[in-house]
This record gives C-alpha cells, sequence and structure tokens, in this order.
C-alpha cells in the first residue's frame, strides 16, 4: 500500500471523531484531491468518504454490542452527530 494512503488510512481511523472532508484527508498525503482520491480508492478498494462512513458505523457497532456507553456519546466517539442518521444507518 502507497505509504501516504496507508498514513491517511491511520489518521482517520484514530480520529473517527474528527469533521472529516476529502480536502481535509487529502492534505497529509500531500496530493491533489482528485489524485489522492483515484489512489485511495486504488488501495482502499472504496471512496474516502465511503471508507470514512464505514469504519465509523463499525466503530459504533461495536462500542454498542460491547459497552455500556450512551448513545449520545458513541454518536460523539464515532463523529456521527446527527442522530436520525446514525440510527438509520447502526440499525
Amino acid at each position: 500500500m502507497d505509504r501516504r494512503i496507508f498514513r491517511v488510512r491511520q489518521l482517520v481511523l484514530e480520529n473517527l471523531s474528527r469533521n472529516w472532508t476529502v480536502p481535509k484527508m487529502a492534505k497529509p498525503s500531500d496530493l491533489s484531491i482528485p489524485h489522492f482520491q483515484k489512489l485511495f480508492k486504488t488501495h482502499i478498494g472504496i471512496a474516502p468518504i465511503a471508507f470514512l462512513r464505514q469504519m465509523r458505523l463499525e466503530k459504533a457497532r461495536e462500542l454498542l454490542e460491547n459497552s455500556f456507553i450512551q448513545i449520545k456519546q458513541i454518536r460523539i466517539q464515532t463523529g456521527m452527530t446527527n442522530g436520525s442518521h446514525f440510527t438509520r444507518a447502526v440499525i
């Protein structure tokens, strides 16, 4: 895997609650946004925002199943601030 994409992937996974956008994800890679998107999809298999959403949902499901944390706190920890979207996506 390209080291720049690996780095961004790790940053996203370590900071799921951050307000990520494609430009914010591309910045640490020092790639143009279109080049970053193409390289990310090539190495990860899905678009950057789809990856972010997938990782947030996986983390939320894990926390729901294995902890006693309040749903509001889980939403905050995973960066999923919209309650209705969160409920529909997780269930």
